[in-house]
């Protein structure tokens, strides 16, 4: 957390915070030094599930069910948030077809394309089923994505 505020302060308005997990230390920043605020340039998180059906117990999202009090004081806090709930990384599956594109695209022999297949080989197959889905939802990769590729996405302001 220190490493974080320290970063923060250091370069206002330069640095882009990802969050793929609970939000906790987030909000543990914020609390302890609310001068981060401003100087985060975006914080994008990948978090929460509107008119999706969650993947965690009484329709949750796994980031926000573990630790909803750090949820709100981020959502709450004044952070330039872009928020990537299941009901977008739902729409943006990885199938198996993708993958023989990619495949096909490339040595199959390389490293990353390897990593691919076999990262996404269990959850295609976890996918079909937990939830009778053709692909899998890669919910953290998408969050990611966006801070290189903000256009990957069209953004509505709530």
């Amino acid at each position: 957390m220190d490493f974080l505020i320290e970063t923060l302060l250091a370069a206002p308005g330069e640095i882009t915070l990802v969050a793929t997990g609970p939000l906790t230390n987030i909000a543990l920043a914020v609390r302890r030094e609310p001068r981060i605020v401003p100087a985060v340039r975006r914080c994008i998180i990948m978090g929460g599930a509107f008119r999706h059906e969650g993947n965690m117990p009484l329709r949750g999202e796994y980031n926000v069910w573990c630790d909803p009090h750090a949820a709100r004081i981020v959502l709450h806090s004044g952070l330039p948030i872009t928020l990537v709930p299941l009901d977008v990384t739902y729409r943006c599956l990885f199938r198996e077809a993708d993958m023989q594109h990619i495949a096909a695209q490339a040595d199959v022999r390389t490293p990353i394309v390897r990593f691919l297949a076999d990262a996404t080989r269990f959850y295609i197959k976890y996918h079909k089923t937990a939830q009778n889905i053709e692909g899998c939802a890669i919910n953290d990769a998408l969050a990611m994505a966006l801070a290189f590729a903000p256009d990957l996405v069209t953004t509505v302001a709530l």
